[in-house]
């Protein structure tokens, strides 16, 4: 061998050329790591935003309180609505003398002195009386009969607030601007049980 191929021989061993097999190899191993690397990657994306809290998606969850909150506004719109039609009903009775319980049929409350007296109005013209709101409607104090004639209301009792047998009284009931009752008489009443219903306004309870 002589001195130039010793030489060559030599820059070969010191500077090896690389196999291309070998360089296909570390390419596909490249590749290899790479793909692993992105699988790890959506996994760990896939866990973050995998069911939790007893299995329930977060995005489900934010759904149902939604759900609940558009529920909750509907019944608070509902109930707005329920009263303003309520308000409207008792604002549309017009002032002055009723000639029948219907428009004022309810609960009325006697404001002023003398401790509270309670009113119950029935539509068919029945009128109770009590000291008790809770009792007023079912066992009431007083039961009283009425006849309507026109705007004017003839009222008798049987009980003991009136001299037996009660030779009754004649009134007006009328509605103020404010939406109370106000007893007008129009004979002298000759019960003194009944002389508290004058000269008072009676206000809806509602």
């Amino acid at each position: 061998m002589t001195t130039r191929d010793s030489l060559l021989e030599r820059l070969e061993r010191a500077n090896p050329v690389p196999d291309p097999s070998l360089l296909y190899e570390d390419v596909e191993m490249s590749s290899q790591i790479h793909l692993t690397e992105q699988q790890r990657r959506e996994i760990m994306i896939e866990t973050s935003f995998s069911p939790t809290n007893g299995g329930k998606d977060p995005r489900t969850r934010r759904g149902l309180l939604v759900g609940f909150a558009v529920v909750a506004i509907l019944i608070g719109l509902l109930a707005f609505l329920s009263r303003s039609e309520t308000d409207v009903a008792a604002s549309e009775i017009e002032p002055g003398p009723v000639s029948s319980f219907e428009a004022i049929a309810g609960t009325y409350q006697r404001q002023g002195l003398r401790g509270p007296w309670y009113f119950q109005f029935f539509e068919d013209g029945t009128m109770h009386v009590s000291q008790n709101r809770d009792l007023v409607e079912d066992r009431p104090q007083e039961i009283i009969e009425t006849t309507f004639e026109g705007t004017k209301v003839f009222v008798t009792t049987n009980s003991a607030m009136c001299s037996q047998p009660d030779q009754g009284g004649t009134y007006e009931i009328h509605v103020l601007e404010n939406g109370n009752l106000q007893f007008l008489a129009v004979d002298q009443d000759t019960c003194g049980g009944r002389s508290f219903w004058k000269g008072a306004q009676w206000e809806p309870v509602p």
